[in-house]
């Protein structure tokens, strides 16, 4: 959420301006002092060479567009979900009387802090207004872990409906924050339920789980590319009272070969199976952890075993080395419903090697999905080449066997990189359909094989909900 300025509530052509003393608004300066202003939005009227048919016709050269609030207000909608949102919203609100409550209702949910100004400005807004405290439900802080620090001092007990905490970029230093930092967090984040960390170093392993035992709602927990100074986990540095029960858990690692990255996966893996967290656990996805040993993951879903209903695996390779994700027995998840594995061209015979195993009676859905960041003119050729039509067939047999009689969706998916240049080599859905079908032919006759075609971002397919 950026702050709105005082001076930004101006009007010009015809709308009506924000009093800068109007009751209850905000009136904090943002950091950067942008001043806005509301507009008209028009557009040029197409230039009709011919004669008029009466002399009293005229051709306008300009025309007012006039759209009923509620339209404006879907639309705010829309941009109010898309990620981070709160970094722009005030923008919109600036515009106009009619269009700053609706955006300050979406600026106010995602709060987006990167300085400590920042953090004493929102503080501030809720002291003046006890209805921003609860209408905040997600908190991201970038590049400034000190804000933590800050908005965890200032605001405990004060953001009763907040369950979502994100924290981007940051480096956790000890000494830069309270001694009681911990304490102070639980205070404030006691409702939280969601935590994404993403590109954050921590001195140990021990602050990471200080930092996670601190939210005793956690249910569901996310961590991209995070590092320890000093990697290694030692059994018995938490305390067993106030641990959280997760029920989903995605861990991933960058395309860069770090062995840090590896090392703090496995350390973070090791200290929510020993601290017992994952005993409710409903979701797992692994994503691009090549170097971990699989031991470690296999660690966690038989820890998970029976409460497991999805897992989501990304063999797609993210670094040079060689994926294993693949070698995991999931027979101990007899209750699990839906399996997604994300390949590549080299590992679709892996797959059907995969499923050959005992798979839980159970399953419901099977997803496999073929990702590629360029649309390639030998795309199809690669893709079903023979050795891809052998491990088609032989996931067709599997598949259709009598053990999965619950099973009611096996789909293929092709997923393009948005930014993939040569997108006119992209196979329509009917094509992709009219490819896969012949191949699978009695997942086709029982009415459960389903294809698509999906251009989108990594992020986006990985993690919808959360990126």
């Amino acid at each position: 959420m950026a702050i709105p300025p005082t001076s930004a509530y101006l009007s010009t052509s015809g709308h009506e301006g924000i009093s800068q003393d109007e009751p209850g608004e905000p009136d904090l300066v943002s950091e950067d002092g942008r001043g806005m202003r509301s507009f008209d939005i028009t557009r040029e009227a197409a230039i009709v060479s011919a004669e008029p048919r009466h002399p009293h016709f005229e051709t306008p050269t300009e025309m007012s567009i006039q759209l009923p609030v509620e339209i404006w207000e879907r639309i705010i909608d829309h941009l109010g979900e898309r990620f981070d949102p709160g970094e722009d919203m005030w923008t919109y609100g600036l515009v106009c009387r009619a269009w700053y409550h609706r955006t300050r209702f979406h600026a106010l949910r995602h709060v987006s802090l990167t300085s400590k100004k920042a953090a004493y400005s929102l503080v501030k807004m809720m002291e003046r207004n006890a209805y921003f405290r609860s209408a905040v439900r997600r908190i991201s802080i970038h590049d400034n872990i000190d804000v933590l620090g800050t908005i965890s001092a200032c605001l405990a007990r004060r953001l009763p409906k907040a369950d979502a905490l994100r924290i981007y970029s940051c480096e956790w230093s000890p000494g830069r924050l309270h001694p009681h930092i911990f304490m102070h967090i639980r205070a404030t984040f006691e409702t939280v339920t969601s935590v994404f960390l993403a590109d954050v170093a921590f001195p140990t392993t021990a602050v990471f789980g200080r930092l996670i035992c601190s939210l005793p709602q956690l249910s569901a927990f996310t961590c991209m590319n995070v590092t320890f100074k000093r990697p290694g986990f030692r059994p018995g540095f938490i305390s067993p009272m106030g641990r959280p029960s997760l029920t989903s858990l995605n861990i991933l690692n960058g395309e860069d070969d770090d062995s840090r990255e590896h090392a703090a996966i496995k350390d973070i893996l090791e200290f929510v199976v020993s601290a017992s967290m994952v005993t409710h656990l409903r979701h797992i996805g692994l994503f691009g952890c090549e170097s971990l040993n699989p031991s470690v993951s296999q660690r966690l879903v038989d820890s998970a075993a029976a409460s497991l209903l999805s897992i989501y695996v990304v063999s797609a390779p993210l670094s040079s080395t060689s994926p294993d994700f693949l070698t995991l027995d999931f027979s101990a998840a007899i209750n699990l419903e839906t399996l997604t594995l994300w390949l590549d061209d080299c590992h679709l015979e892996r797959a059907a090697e995969c499923l050959a195993r005992a798979l839980p009676s159970k399953l419901r859905e099977v997803k496999v999905v073929r990702f590629v960041d360029e649309a390639e003119d030998d795309l199809i050729d690669k893709l079903f080449d023979d050795h891809h039509v052998a491990a088609y067939t032989r996931i067709d047999q599997l598949l259709s066997g009598p053990q999965y009689k619950v099973l009611n969706e096996v789909s293929f998916e092709l997923v393009i990189d948005v930014d993939a240049s040569d997108m006119d080599e992209i196979p329509s859905e009917r094509i992709w359909h009219e490819l896969f079908s012949p191949r699978l032919p009695r997942l086709r006759e029982r009415g459960v094989l389903q294809t698509a075609v999906i251009i989108d971002s990594r992020s986006n397919m990985f993690l919808p909900d959360v990126m």
